[in-house]
């Protein structure tokens, strides 16, 4: 049902930005066989079972979940002046999507990913984007453009692709114009769906992807400024004090009206936990991408 779905929108077009993402190498022993997550039945959210990134971590002598998400970047989000390149209700966009393969080897322990990972990355980012687990359809298509791989070794202490203590990171749409060269979204490849990277257990959904794409089209946190009165610059998501680890159902730590939106791609729940965008997130990604991708 679901690649049927997808095929019926690969006749989308819209303005082409371009999404890099890099599946990153890490060194643990993996299956080459293909699990696809997006096969069957929809998805239910619920707690996911199995191995957690965060007790890789802790074997590795890493920090907290919130650390293990992302790096701190110091990025600041330049905002979208009043009044221009507003977002309309029949707002399409269809973004080519480069992924680099960078690995050591010829093992999918080495970063070698199956090409199988690949499809269902992209089908995991279509599907997330348009609505279809829940929440909001984005009007964001995305669509596999190419793939390279790269066998190198010494590329690794360039592009620290092995990803560390994170599961990826990325940079927002008003910053890549000045840097170019850190324009594009980091997943560590154990992230992808279909992965059976140990210590991957919550986090092999391919929302990593969903996740840092958000924020490559302009979108913070939902526990952007805790409990202040702006957030995370979006009024449908409620206010939140600090990110959401595991599946914290019910959560409510601000005053505020509604509970924290632990469901949501942007906060830090795991993999099995998310399966929204907002409207206002929505909006909030066209206008990001009308106005500095455009």
């Amino acid at each position: 049902m679901r690649r049927s779905m997808l095929r019926r929108w690969q006749a989308r077009t819209g303005l082409a930005a371009l999404l890099v993402i890099v599946a990153s190498v890490f060194a643990a022993t993996a299956s080459a066989g293909r699990t696809s997550v997006l096969a069957g039945a929809p998805y239910s959210p619920a707690c996911g079972v199995g191995t957690s990134f965060l007790d890789s971590l802790a074997a590795r002598g890493g920090g907290a979940r919130g650390e293990g998400r992302e790096p701190n970047l110091n990025q600041v989000l330049e905002e979208v002046p009043a009044g221009q390149h507003a977002s309309t209700a029949n707002f399409e966009a269809t973004i080519p999507v480069y992924i680099h393969v960078i690995r050591t080897g010829m093992a999918v322990a080495q970063g070698n990913v199956p090409n199988a990972w690949i499809e269902d990355q992209i089908e995991a980012l279509n599907l997330s984007y348009a609505g279809f687990y829940g929440g909001a359809d984005t009007g964001f298509h995305f669509e596999l453009a190419d793939v390279d791989r790269t066998t190198n070794a010494r590329w690794l202490n360039i592009y620290t692709v092995d990803g560390g203590k994170y599961l990826g990171w990325a940079y927002f749409p008003s910053g890549y114009k000045s840097r170019p060269h850190v324009d594009g979204v980091i997943i560590a490849f154990g992230s992808m769906p279909g992965s059976t990277i140990p210590g991957f257990g919550n986090y092999n959904l391919g929302f990593t992807a969903t996740h840092e794409a958000g924020h490559w089209l302009g979108l913070y946190h939902t526990f952007q400024g805790g409990c202040n009165a702006k957030g995370d610059y979006v009024s449908d998501t409620p206010a939140e004090k600090g990110p959401a680890f595991g599946c914290q159902v019910g959560r409510d730590t601000c005053l505020a009206a509604g509970v924290d939106p632990i469901h949501n791609f942007m906060d830090y729940s795991d993999d099995p936990c998310y399966f929204e965008f907002t409207a206002g997130q929505a909006e909030r990604m066209q206008e990001q991408y009308l106005f500095f991708r455009g």
